[in-house]
Order: structure tokens, then C-alpha cells, then sequence
């Protein structure tokens, strides 16, 4: 196939996907009060929800070091892993990773130990959301699909459903032949820090603890989402362990989705679809938006927490150097 058309097909693809979930950011911008919802009482606790998940979530990573043998200070981890976090949005998407291995060299973790541990958290985060995902769908997959056969009846498109069939398998097939290259390029990367792995010696105890935590930390992102649910439907109560679920499989679907910086809008595109059982569309596309509008919010917390402690550090080294040079 020429390079021009398959550019042209990427495109397209791309196109219709922007055209679906920006027909629906504007609907929700005239059926809602954006600024009424974010100054709700319930879009701030989630705020203080997501910070509160922001600061422990590097626990995690502090877990998966003790795995590979290296007792990193709680403080000064999540200080580096707050630090590598705020550069994730960089060109490239690198500099967050390079530059938690890179800080992680500061508190004696070796560099190829620092990338492999990165490897294991992210490895252990998708088990953990998977998991919660798993139990999920065996507590309500029922509801959804009928919720979903709902919606396909109310559409008209039972009455087509080889048709609806094949234009969803050739949207599929397009979207994964323009990622081809990209998706090569990811597993070839995976491959090799995996084979780095073989160097090192893993403590199964403690690489558990971390998929235990993990999982309690996916648990805490849901609930974030949780307590929203109020912000976009007074009336409606979702579940707590439908909402978990479908925080974490949209979470990993996000970061399946290669092509979007962050699983942005695929992220909150997934989480509405799986939420149809309890909230229209439009309300859990809504939902999804205000949560990850309170977590970059948490982000922002974050970065200045992590400014205010160097802030604070250079200080002190500066007052111990003029002490040291007697004029203080």
C-alpha cells in the first residue's frame, strides 16, 4: 500500500475518533454548569482524594525496590517519583522515566536497577488493575451487557448486526495497521528491559506486598471517581465496586492506547462506556473529564510540594555552608 494512503488512513482514523468524543464534550458544555460543578463540595473532596492518592501511590515503588534488594526512605522516593511524574507530559514521553532512574542514583539505586523497578511497578500496576477489573466484571458483566443490548436495540442497530459487526472489525483492523510500527517498537523496548531483568535477584515477599498495595491504590483511584458521581447525577448511585472496575480497566485501556499522551480522552471515552448500566453516556464521559480534571489538579500539588521541599533543601545546605564558613 503507498505511504500516502496508509498516512491518509491514520488520519481518518484519528479524525473520527476526535470528531465522536469532541461531538460529546459539547453537548456537555451546554447541558451543564461546568463552573457550578467544579466549585461543587463533591468535585473538591475528590480533589482531596486524588492528592491523598497522588502522595501515597509511590509507596508502591518504594515496595518494588525492596524487592530488588534496595531499602529507598519513603520521603525521598516519593519526592523522585512526584519529580519524574511532573516531566511525563515532556515531548517524547521519556524524560519522566530518565528521570526517576537518574534521581534514583542519589539514594544508592544503581541505574539499570532503578529501570528495571520502574518495569516491575508498571507490570504490577496492570495486574493489579486487571484484577480489580476481573472481579468487576464477575460481579456485574450481567448488568453491563444488558445494559449495552439496551442500548443497541434502542439504537436500531439490532436490526444490522453483521453489518455493525464488520465496520467495527474494520475500524479495529485500521487502528491497529496504522500503530503497527509503534506497537513493534514498545514490545521491542518491553523485551529488552525484561532480558535486563535476569541480572537481578527479585524478592518474591516483598514484590507481593507491592501487588497487594497496588491493588488498594487501584481501589483508592476509584473511589475518587466514586465520589464524582454525585457532581453529574443527584439521583443515581453507581455501584463502589462497579466503579473501581471501570476506573481500572479505562485505565488500562488508556495506557494501551499509544497513539493518546497520558490515555487522555480514550481513558474517559472507555470509563463512560462501561458505566452505561448506571449513567448515560454524555454524564459518564462528564464524570471521567472532572476526574481527570482533579487529577491534574493533584499534579499540580504535587510538582509545588516537590518545589517547596528543594526549595527548602537549598536553604538548609546553604545555612550549614555559611555556618561552616563562621558566619552565622
Amino acid at each position: 500500500m503507498p505511504q500516502s494512503i496508509k498516512t491518509l488512513l491514520c488520519k481518518f482514523v484519528s479524525l473520527v475518533v476526535l470528531i465522536s468524543i469532541a461531538g460529546t464534550a459539547w453537548k456537555l458544555y451546554h447541558q451543564y454548569d461546568l463552573a457550578g460543578l467544579l466549585l461543587s463540595a463533591s468535585f473538591g473532596l475528590a480533589v482531596v482524594l486524588a492528592v491523598a492518592y497522588r502522595l501515597v501511590n509511590p509507596a508502591g515503588w518504594v515496595f518494588v525496590l525492596r524487592g530488588l534488594g534496595h531499602d529507598v526512605p519513603i520521603v525521598s522516593a516519593t519526592e523522585i517519583w512526584l519529580h519524574a511524574e511532573s516531566r511525563r507530559w515532556l515531548p517524547g514521553g521519556v524524560w519522566g522515566y530518565a528521570s526517576r532512574a537518574n534521581q534514583a542514583r542519589e539514594v544508592g539505586v544503581p541505574l539499570a536497577t532503578a529501570s528495571a523497578s520502574m518495569l516491575i511497578e508498571l507490570l504490577l500496576t496492570m495486574v493489579a488493575a486487571i484484577a480489580v477489573g476481573v472481579v468487576g466484571v464477575a460481579m456485574f458483566g450481567s448488568q453491563l451487557a444488558a445494559a449495552v443490548q439496551a442500548t443497541i436495540d434502542r439504537s436500531g442497530i439490532q436490526h444490522s448486526h453483521l453489518m455493525f459487526a464488520s465496520v467495527g472489525l474494520t475500524f479495529v483492523s485500521l487502528v491497529v495497521y496504522c500503530l503497527r510500527f509503534k506497537v513493534q517498537k514498545k514490545f521491542q523496548a518491553f523485551v529488552a528491559k525484561w532480558s535486563a531483568l535476569h541480572t537481578i535477584r527479585l524478592n518474591p515477599a516483598a514484590l507481593a506486598i507491592a501487588l497487594f498495595y497496588l491493588i488498594a491504590m487501584a481501589c483508592l483511584n476509584g473511589i475518587i471517581n466514586t465520589s464524582l458521581v454525585r457532581v453529574v447525577a443527584l439521583d443515581t448511585h453507581v455501584p463502589v465496586m462497579a466503579m473501581i472496575a471501570a476506573t481500572a480497566i479505562a485505565w488500562v485501556v488508556g495506557l494501551l492506547a499509544f497513539f493518546s499522551p497520558g490515555g487522555i480522552l480514550v481513558r474517559e471515552a472507555t470509563l463512560a462506556a462501561i458505566l452505561i448500566a448506571w449513567l448515560p453516556y454524555e454524564q459518564g464521559f462528564l464524570l471521567a473529564m472532572l476526574s481527570r480534571f482533579a487529577q491534574l489538579i493533584a499534579e499540580v500539588v504535587g510538582m509545588f510540594l516537590v518545589k517547596c521541599i528543594q526549595t527548602t533543601t537549598v536553604s538548609q545546605e546553604g545555612r550549614i555552608i555559611n555556618c561552616g564558613s563562621g558566619s552565622c
